[in-house]
């Protein structure tokens, strides 16, 4: 059970990434709350 929110939320967390990266070349100042939470 466990195992499987873990999972999810990798998949949640790379599902975001997918998204907010091709939108960071556009639009800096949206990526910016994003960034804190991925981390980088």
């Amino acid at each position: 059970m466990l195992k499987k929110t873990v999972l999810l939320i990798i998949a949640a967390s790379f599902l975001l990434f997918i998204v907010t990266v091709p939108d960071q070349a556009f639009n800096h100042h949206s990526i910016q709350p994003q960034v804190t939470i991925g981390g980088a």
